[in-house]
C-alpha cells in the first residue's frame, strides 16, 4: 500500500490495543485516520494464536485485570465473548513430593503479607525498591514471594521495581476470555483503516502538521498519536524532528519493558489430575523457576511462564532452550509421565521482536512519576499513548485502551479547534 501524497487528520503509529482504541474514537467522530502498523497483523502484544494447538493460546496479554474498572469488559460482553472470572485456584508443586495443605497456606499467606507490605510503603509515599519493603519473616518463603510478586507478576526482580509504581496498580477481580484476549482485541480492530508492513522511521513536526516516513512511503497528518512500545522509542528506531525533550527522552529510557516468557504446551488430558485454570507455583525456594496455568479455559493448553533475570537469560539462548527448561520444570514438578504427553509447544519471545522489545513497562525505584512525561504533547502535534503512560493500569490492555482513548480525545479537540 503506497502512502505517497496521502493526507489525513490523524496518523496513529501502532495497531496494538492503544492504537485500536484511539482509531475507534477518531473514526467515530468523522475524522480521516490511518493506522500505521510495522507488522502484518493487529494486536501488538495482545495476540491469540489459534493454529498451533487448534485452541486459543495468548502469546501476550491473557487476563482482563481489575475487571470492575476495565473498559474492555463491557466490549467483551456486548460482543458475545465468553468472559469468566479467574478463581485463582492455587496448587503448590515440588519435585518428588506433594506439598501439604499447611505449606500451601503458608505460601499464600506469605505472598499476601509481602504484597500488603509493599502497598503500605507506597501509601506512605516511598518510591524506593520494592524488595526493601518485603517482611523479613517468614524467611523461608522470601525467594518464592520475590518470584511471585516480582519476576512473575512484573517481569523484574523486586530490587528493580518502584514501590510507588507497584502500590498504585488497580486491584480487583480478573477475567479470562475463553477464546483468547487477543481475539477480542483483534475483533475491536476490524474495519479500521490500517496500513500493514508500514514501519515508521521518522516523524517531522512543523507548523501545519507532521510528516511521517514509513516503509510504504510518506504520510502527512495534522496530528500523530504514537502507540509503539517504549523500547522502540528508547532504541531510537523512530527519529523525531525536533528531537524529544530531555524529560520525555529520559522517560522512555526509564520505562523499558520487562522480561517475561509465555511458553505453551499441549498436554494430553488425564495425565495430571488438576482442575481447569489452576495456578501452579513451585514450593522450591528459588527465583530461577516457572509457574503454570493448567488447562486454560478447559483445553489441553498449559501456560508456563517465568520472568525477570532468568527469563532474560533464557530468551537470549533462544526458543529451544526456553522450551527445554520449561518442559524440564513440568517433568520435575509433575512426574516423568507428563513428558510423553506433551504433544506440541510454542513460546513467546517479545524481547527478540524488533518492533516490541519486551513484555510491559516497569518503573525502577525512584522513577514512578516518569509515566507522567509520556502524556505530554511533543512539539504540539505528537501524542504518545499506551500502557506505559497509565498510572494505575500500566502493563495491562485496559491501561493501553484508556490511554489510547484519552490521546484520541485530545487530538480531536486540537483538530476541531
Amino acid at each position: 500500500m503506497a502512502l505517497a501524497q496521502r493526507d489525513v487528520d490523524v496518523a496513529i503509529i501502532g495497531a496494538g490495543t492503544a492504537g485500536i482504541a484511539a482509531a475507534r474514537v477518531l473514526v467515530r467522530a468523522g475524522l480521516s485516520v490511518l493506522v500505521l502498523e510495522a507488522s502484518s497483523r493487529l494486536g501488538g502484544r495482545c495476540f491469540t494464536d489459534t493454529i498451533t494447538f487448534n485452541a486459543p493460546f495468548d502469546h501476550g496479554a491473557h487476563w482482563l485485570h481489575a475487571a470492575d474498572k476495565n473498559p474492555l469488559v463491557k466490549f467483551g460482553h456486548d460482543l458475545g465473548f465468553a468472559l469468566y472470572e479467574d478463581q485463582r485456584t492455587l496448587k503448590l508443586a515440588a519435585p518428588d513430593r506433594l506439598p501439604s495443605e499447611d505449606e500451601t497456606t503458608a505460601y499464600r499467606n506469605a505472598v499476601e503479607t509481602g504484597e500488603a507490605s509493599i502497598i503500605a510503603a507506597a501509601e506512605r509515599g516511598d518510591d524506593g525498591a520494592a524488595a526493601a519493603s518485603l517482611p523479613r519473616e517468614p524467611a523461608e518463603w522470601r525467594q518464592a514471594v520475590s518470584f511471585r510478586l516480582g519476576a512473575f507478576d512484573i517481569g523484574r526482580p523486586l530490587s528493580e521495581v518502584s514501590i510507588l509504581d507497584f502500590g498504585r496498580v488497580a486491584s480487583g477481580p480478573d477475567l479470562l476470555c475463553r477464546t483468547g484476549l487477543g481475539t477480542l482485541i483483534a475483533t475491536l480492530g476490524r474495519g479500521l483503516p490500517i496500513a500493514f508492513n508500514a514501519a515508521v522511521s521518522a516523524i517531522t513536526t512543523g507548523d501545519e502538521g507532521v510528516r511521517i516516513e514509513t516503509a510504504q512511503g510518506t504520510l502527512n497528518a495534522r496530528i500523530a498519536i504514537v502507540t509503539v512500545a517504549t523500547d522502540v522509542i528508547a532504541k531510537g528506531m523512530i527519529a523525531f524532528t525536533p528531537a524529544l525533550d530531555a524529560q520525555q527522552t529520559a522517560a522512555f529510557q526509564t520505562l523499558k519493558l520487562s522480561d517475561f516468557l509465555h511458553i505453551g504446551f499441549e498436554i494430553a488430558n488425564g495425565v495430571v489430575d488438576i482442575a481447569d485454570d489452576t495456578h501452579v507455583f513451585s514450593a522450591v525456594r528459588d527465583e530461577r523457576t516457572f509457574a503454570a496455568l493448567a488447562r486454560s479455559g478447559g483445553s489441553d493448553v498449559w501456560y508456563v511462564a517465568t520472568g525477570g533475570i532468568f527469563a532474560r537469560e533464557l530468551e537470549a539462548a533462544g526458543k529451544e532452550t526456553v522450551v527445554s527448561y520449561a518442559r524440564d520444570w513440568l517433568i520435575s514438578h509433575f512426574g516423568s509421565d507428563i513428558g510423553p504427553a506433551i504433544r506440541r509447544d510454542a513460546a513467546t519471545l517479545w524481547g527478540r521482536n524488533p518492533y516490541i522489545g519486551g513484555a510491559w513497562s516497569v518503573a525502577p525505584p525512584g522513577q514512578a512519576r516518569a509515566r507522567t512525561a509520556l502524556r505530554e504533547w511533543h512539539a504540539g502535534r505528537v501524542r504518545f499513548a499506551g500502557e506505559a503512560g497509565h498510572d494505575t493500569m500500566w502493563g495491562t490492555v485496559g491501561g493501553a485502551w484508556e490511554s489510547g482513548q484519552e490521546a484520541a480525545r485530545q487530538a480531536l479537540t486540537i483538530v476541531r479547534g
